[in-house]
């Protein structure tokens, strides 16, 4: 079972309406897990008393169980076989009884003709606020807004119930559906460094305003736009604006639970979110302006407890109410505690020394749309007193063209080099990572996003100082930039990718066409390959001198397509460097990497420690290069890549030392 995203997770929940009946959980099904969904983590000692857990909590609708853990789920469940692990659904009684062979003629809100069981059709109409009662049969399901004349005793073979939904929980005097609004409470922390971030959410709302279509046509630009981006290259601007043009949005893509958006959101910046878990879409909202906006919680406001606030201005969209008393800050958090609006209130703000205006939401189309809204911010810590990495026994050097390759591709093996304390890591990037990117600003994004991500891996192991310690050194007459996280180091060699005319670049040096020079010296060039391997060579002989233990890792240059020429040209060079040497030829592993041809497949990281850090240090990684540029928003780039390392071969396996 994947183990929760989030380390902590604390849930507590104010209904602002009730349940309206129990729950059941039926047969708890042996080794059975359910696919993401994550909701929150509780202590039991079985599988049967996650229920009574699950039941208490709004937005459960299932469970998981190993090891004296309820994992709980919310939304639509999907079931995987999974050793080990015990699933149960908590079942709340949506539908009155049904009636066989009955029918109730028209009113039809939607007919939906590949649903045939009551249970699946009772879930449609209780997701549709406007829904009183469902038929469904043979031809289908149709759920309906009102009863119309009642048919009797149809043909048994049509197979036909019908139901009522039960009453929520309110209603108006006029009998007409409200929605059970739940704020819910929870604190979540991508990784043992980074302190719980409090959170508030509402299920079956969100924070845009849209029609079925404009949310279709949205998802598919969102996907058009990532489907175009090639690895390397700078992405164009990922920021939307929704076609309503109410606010910005930032889509975080292959999102895998709330906690993991709620992380993605803060530490890019924002304090207001949308989960889409169907699709895995987290979409965090760049309200404009500065307006002291107040934040209400599920539970009530202690009387030693600050007010919490963040400086966002809510669009007018999601106005409640436009005035309500409230003499100070306080106030306003109560009464929008208080308020009594068919859609829940979030936030508040001063209208004037005696008024609040109140927002919230507004009412999604479907329950596993959740709206958030961020209580505290994500601050990211240090383990203090750590010593100055110092004396290794053992090397392992990964070169690639990218600065981001190692992370997509190798992180299962470069995970295990870090921790082992005795090793050195050296990661050498041969290409700038610029995209004909002249002013610069694409390379120093992605430089300043490795070196997060490191530094992300550096301290959750936590053996280590990670104060970066930036130099330039001289190798062979030439002035390289190294930087040293912990026991991490980094050298980039800054060739240009394409070069300005698209021919002026890495490939143009490796194949000899011309000598190109890199973007921080640009006045000495590298006469050609020989003249560039000689440089990398000495990089390799300077950081392995004194240690007898070195493995060498890189992109493989025999790999079959699909794949990017300069991951081939950079293994190649590691290949010729690494076999020219009579030592390191025999005495030294080198491990050869596939990239794109199976970024896709299984994922094999090891679980949940090198995934969970993985995508915590991918989480980083886009936070730098957001906060370099903020109209890049990286983690959609391969987020959906993540947790794959395959190495193609193995040279000279359990060799040395040399």
């Amino acid at each position: 079972m994947r183990v929760n995203f989030f380390v902590s997770a604390s849930i507590s929940a104010i209904a602002l309406l009730a349940h309206p009946t129990s729950a059941e959980c039926g047969v708890i099904q042996s080794n059975t897990d359910f696919k993401g969904n994550d909701l929150a983590t509780a202590l039991a000692n079985s599988a049967e008393a996650c229920c009574p857990i699950c039941d208490a909590n709004p937005s459960c609708t299932g469970f998981a169980f190993a090891g004296g853990v309820c994992y709980l789920k919310y939304g639509p469940l999907v079931r995987i076989p999974k050793d080990g692990i015990s699933a149960g659904v908590v079942q709340p009684s949506q539908c009155a009884p049904a009636e066989q062979d009955v029918d109730y003629d028209g009113n039809d809100l939607e007919c939906i003709r590949t649903i045939f069981t009551p249970d699946e059709c009772c879930a449609k109409c209780a997701a549709n606020s406007q829904c009183q009662l469902y038929v469904v049969s043979q031809f289908g399901c149709c759920i309906k807004s009102k009863p119309g004349p009642r048919l009797d005793n149809l043909d048994p073979a049509w197979n036909a119930f019908a139901a009522f939904r039960n009453q929520p929980a309110s209603s108006n005097k006029n009998g007409a559906w409200t929605t059970v609004a739940v704020v819910v409470d929870a604190s979540t922390s991508p990784d043992s460094r980074v302190t719980p971030i409090s959170y508030s959410y509402v299920a079956g709302a969100q924070w845009f305003p849209t029609t079925p279509l404009a949310m279709t046509s949205f998802l598919a630009t969102l996907n058009a736009t990532i489907a175009r981006h090639e690895h390397g290259a700078m992405p164009e601007r990922v920021t939307l604006t929704m076609q309503d043009g109410f606010n910005n949005v930032m889509p975080f893509t292959s999102v895998t639970s709330l906690g993991e958006c709620v992380a993605l959101v803060g530490s890019h910046g924002e304090a207001f979110f949308t989960y889409l878990s169907d699709s895995g879409i987290c979409l965090g909202h760049q309200f404009p302006g500065t307006t002291k906006t107040l934040l209400r919680r599920g539970a009530a406001l202690a009387s030693t407890a600050a007010v919490v606030s963040v400086a966002k201005t809510i669009p007018v969209d999601f106005v409640l109410s436009p005035s309500v008393s409230g003499s100070d800050d306080r106030a306003c958090v109560a009464a929008c505690q208080a308020s009594s609006t068919p859609l829940v209130c979030a936030a508040a703000t001063r209208s004037t020394s005696t008024t609040c205006m109140l927002f919230g939401p507004l009412a999604a189309r479907t329950p596993t749309t959740i709206a958030g809204w961020l209580t505290s911010a994500f601050v990211a810590t240090v383990k203090p007193n750590l010593p100055v990495f110092s004396s290794p026994t053992k090397v392992h050097i990964y070169t690639t063209a990218h600065q981001d390759d190692h992370e997509l591709f190798m992180s299962n093996a470069y995970h295990y080099s870090i921790a082992d304390a005795a090793t050195k890591v050296v990661f050498v990037y041969t290409t700038a990572g610029d995209d004909k990117d002249a002013l610069n600003t694409w390379r120093i994004a992605r430089e300043r996003g490795t070196l997060a991500a490191s530094t992300a891996w550096v301290d959750n192991l936590g053996k280590f100082n990670s104060n970066p310690k930036t130099e330039t050194v001289t190798i062979l007459n030439r002035k390289l930039a190294k930087v040293t996280v912990g026991n991490v180091v980094h050298y980039f060699l800054r060739i240009p990718e394409l070069g300005p005319d698209g021919q002026s670049g890495f490939m143009a040096l490796v194949n000899n066409q011309r000598p190109i020079a890199p973007m921080d010296d640009p006045w000495k060039p590298y006469a050609n390959r020989d003249a560039f391997k000689d440089v990398l060579a000495a990089i390799f002989t300077a950081e392995a001198s004194g240690i007898k233990t070195v493995t060498f890792n890189a992109q493989d240059p025999q790999s079959e397509q699909p794949d990017h020429v300069m991951h081939w040209a950079s293994g190649q060079l590691v290949w010729d460097i690494v076999n020219a040497d009579p030592k390191w030829k025999t005495c030294a592993p080198q491990n050869y990497y596939f990239d794109y041809q199976h970024w896709f497949d299984t994922v094999n990281v090891d679980k949940p420690v090198v995934l969970n850090l993985q995508r915590y240090a991918w989480l980083r990684m886009s936070q730098a290069i957001y906060n370099t540029n903020s109209s890049v928003l990286f983690w959609s780039m391969h987020s959906v890549n993540l947790g794959r390392t395959y190495i193609r071969r193995t040279i000279n396996t359990n060799a040395g030392p040399c």
